[in-house]
Order: structure tokens, then C-alpha cells, then sequence
């Protein structure tokens, strides 16, 4: 299977795939699971022994997609063995945040960083005039313990521009 993108092959070795609400999800020869934003699809990058980008992950040899949940970052894969492992792809997690932040969510953002182990700076770095504006809100929706995590990983860093810069 290949996968083209204008008429130009983009990926050649695609095993499987799955269309998610804002990613193109595919697996490779390569054993990897490659994340394609459909909004920004030219932000792969093609070398000659497959793609080179944030949006790759690894995965254990002859894993199948068998589907993303479109309403959250979850991905369902197949293994040989025939056991189902979900995962949670870093850009389509980032997306999911990226969505949550921007209906005010902030718990669960939080709650959802911290479980994933996303740099928390995140959380303030993706809108940091709407992170202002609703500081008050921010700090009655989320435990007390959760924001002195936020605290101490605060960083002058924007990690939008940095760690996730594929996020812009």
C-alpha cells in the first residue's frame, strides 16, 4: 500500500490506516505508527527510508490500526498475537487538549497532562491570554496538588514553538 499526497508518494510501506476526526493514521513496514494532521498534511517530511517527523511512534512488529476513537486521542491496535493495545499518539493527544483548553476544561486538562506525562507548560503556552483572562476559574476547577505540579514545571519555554511545535 502507499500513500500519496498530491500525486506525490508520501509514504510507501503503509500496513493499514485510519482516518481520525484530525490525523491521517497509518502503520508501516517500518513498524511505526505515523500521525499526518489533515489540516497541515505538507508538514511531513519524506526521506528515503520512510518519514521523518514528531508524528511517528513506534510500535511492535506487525501491529494493525483497528480504530481511533474521533472524540479523544485513543487508537486501538491489533497485535500478531491478536491482543488489542490502546494507545494515545502524542499529536492526536495534543489536539485532544488543544480542543479541551479551548472550551475551558481546564480539570481535565490537567488531570489529562499529568496522567499522559505532557509538559504541562503546554496548558498555558497554547492560549496564554484565555489562560489569563480565566485564572480564577482555572484554580476552582483543578486540585490544589495538580496546580503546584503546574507551578514548579512552569518555564519562561514556549513549548508550542519548542517540544510541540507541530502542533502550529
Amino acid at each position: 500500500k502507499q500513500w500519496y499526497q498530491r500525486r506525490v508518494r508520501g509514504i510507501h510501506d503503509c500496513t493499514s490506516f485510519s482516518i481520525h476526526r484530525t490525523h491521517l493514521l497509518l502503520t508501516t513496514h517500518n513498524h511505526t505508527l505515523v500521525c499526518v494532521s489533515l489540516s497541515q498534511p505538507s508538514h511531513v517530511a519524506r526521506t528515503t527510508d520512510g518519514v521523518v517527523d514528531t508524528g511517528i511512534r513506534s510500535l511492535e512488529r506487525g501491529a494493525r490500526l483497528v480504530i481511533s476513537d474521533p472524540l479523544s486521542s485513543r487508537v486501538v491496535l491489533q497485535m500478531p498475537r491478536g491482543n488489542l493495545e490502546l494507545i494515545h499518539p502524542r499529536p492526536l493527544l495534543l489536539t485532544h487538549l488543544a480542543k479541551l483548553i479551548d472550551q475551558h476544561e481546564y480539570g481535565t486538562v490537567f488531570e489529562t497532562v499529568r496522567k499522559h506525562r505532557v509538559n504541562m507548560n503546554f496548558v498555558y503556552d497554547y492560549h496564554p491570554d484565555q489562560f489569563r483572562e480565566n485564572i480564577s476559574g482555572i484554580l476552582g476547577s483543578t486540585s490544589g496538588t495538580l496546580m503546584e505540579l503546574f507551578v514548579a514545571e512552569l518555564a519562561a519555554e514556549d513549548t508550542t514553538l519548542s517540544m510541540y511545535s507541530f502542533m502550529t
